[in-house]
This record gives structure tokens, C-alpha cells and sequence, in this order.
């Protein structure tokens, strides 16, 4: 499954067996966390285009 198809709620349950193996402390966590989700978002917007 790609990761943008995993839903935040199931991102708060993931990441912490992530942030554990990873040997990240709880402050990494929390921003992996947030990146994910903000990830998560935008890969769900329409894509814009650059003008050539």
C-alpha cells in the first residue's frame, strides 16, 4: 500500500512502531508524524502544472 493511501488515523498507530525501530525520540516522532499527515494531504490535491 502506498503511503498516501494509509489514513492519518492509522498513521498515529503505525508511527510509533516506526519512530521505536528507528530508535527516534518522542520529539522526532511527533514530526514524522505531522510530516506524514501534511504528506498525506497534498498527495490528495490535484497536482498544479508549471507554465512553460
Amino acid at each position: 500500500m502506498m503511503p498516501h493511501k494509509i489514513s492519518s488515523k492509522d498513521w498515529h498507530v503505525i508511527v510509533p512502531g516506526m519512530a521505536w525501530n528507528a530508535g527516534i525520540d518522542p520529539v522526532e516522532e511527533k514530526a514524522l508524524l505531522k510530516f506524514l499527515i501534511a504528506s498525506r494531504k497534498n498527495a490528495n490535491e490535484p497536482q498544479s502544472t508549471l507554465s512553460k
